[in-house]
């Protein structure tokens, strides 16, 4: 009898991974191999994933900005 392995890939250790496809205009393909090379990427999904954690990186800094400016609004209130 087979047995089936019913463990999800988050059960198993693995990272589950969403699948994109996208299409874009011939200069913008072209612009991605060329940086893909330039800095070594074995292929378009280490690029992009590395272009999608650096935008959740700026974003989570930008974040933690606004949030230093509110504090410090908050403060100037207080003292005025």
């Amino acid at each position: 009898m087979e047995k089936f392995n019913t463990m999800s890939k988050e059960m198993k250790g693995e990272t589950a991974m969403a699948k994109f496809s996208i299409t874009m205009p011939d200069d913008i393909g072209n612009y991605i191999q060329t940086a893909m090379k330039a800095r070594q990427f074995e292929n378009t999904s280490e690029y992009f994933r590395h272009l999608v954690r650096q935008d959740l990186e700026r974003e989570s800094k930008v974040a933690k900005l606004w949030d230093m400016l509110d504090k410090a609004e908050a403060q100037r209130r207080q003292q005025a």
